[in-house]
């Protein structure tokens, strides 16, 4: 059921912001307040202010950054058991 009410918030958002089914899905989990704390640490990296596409774009890429390295941990620990 919940798949079915994001696909229609989904269509609701495409026609006016051009994301794309996946981009929405991905950034379904991103809280207000993570937003703003990306924004808050990385606007003065950046130097200017960052667009909602841009956030999202942090929060995807320290997602997988973080994927990357708990990964790499668990093969330590593990071995090649994945």
């Amino acid at each position: 059921m919940r798949l079915k009410s994001q696909k229609s918030e989904f269509r609701l958002l495409y026609n006016t912001s051009g994301l794309s089914y996946r981009d929405f899905i991905m950034a379904s989990w991103l809280s207000k307040k993570l937003k703003l704390d990306i924004v808050k640490v990385f606007e003065p990296r950046f130097g200017h202010r960052l667009s909602d596409d841009e956030v999202v774009g942090i929060a995807q890429n320290l997602a997988g950054l973080m994927e990357t390295i708990f990964r790499f941990e668990w093969r330590l620990k593990y071995g090649n058991k994945i």
